[in-house]
């Protein structure tokens, strides 16, 4: 739970001040100072992850696509010495003494047909979205999507309540508390 703590109190020495437990240095001008829980921490670190992996993941995913588009078209591509040594195999003659320029329809004699050409893949991560809206539409958008929300929100959830724990101990309030193994000694007049 959320507690309010005014500067005041916060950077106060009498250990009435902060009876309520831990809180966290003074705000600006008096303002309040919120402290967190451990548990809080982890909770709102799990609901903080989950709504931006819920905004950002169809932009992950174009990317993902969009780089392994990018990493097979490198991979296809072969120097001019391979495609003319590709292109001779093809227009070779072989033991029959027919010639064959690589391309026949589907019953081997004759030129093939291309009814169809072939779509550009997307160069840009608005066209892969588009894309992939026209393909497979919203469930598209999110495939993959189960796997990448338990991991990215157990995560965050885990960072931030591991943090608000050793920050309780690490943060020692005035008058004691987890950190403080013993409480200073009074200044003496």
């Amino acid at each position: 739970m959320l507690r309010k703590v005014s500067a005041a109190a916060a950077t106060s020495t009498k250990p009435s001040a902060l009876a309520s437990g831990p809180k966290l240095g003074a705000g600006a001008a008096g303002s309040p100072v919120m402290a967190l829980t451990p548990t809080e921490g982890f909770v709102l670190g799990a609901l903080a992850k989950f709504t931006a992996t819920v905004a950002t993941y169809p932009l992950q995913l174009a990317q993902s696509r969009l780089r392994s588009e990018a990493s097979s078209r490198a991979a296809a591509q072969t120097t001019p010495a391979e495609e003319s040594a590709a292109a001779e195999k093809n227009n070779s003659s072989d033991s029959s003494g027919n010639s064959h320029d690589g391309s026949s329809d589907s019953d081997g004699t004759g030129p093939a047909s291309s009814a169809v050409a072939p779509v550009p893949p997307p160069s840009t991560t608005l066209s892969c979205l588009a894309a992939v809206w026209r393909t497979d539409g919203l469930a598209g958008l999110f495939n993959g999507f189960e796997t990448k929300i338990v991991q990215s929100v157990l995560t965050s959830a885990l960072v931030f309540g591991s943090y608000e724990t050793l920050l309780g101990f690490m943060v020692a309030p005035p008058g004691g508390g987890p950190s403080s193994a013993r409480a200073p000694a009074p200044a003496r007049r």
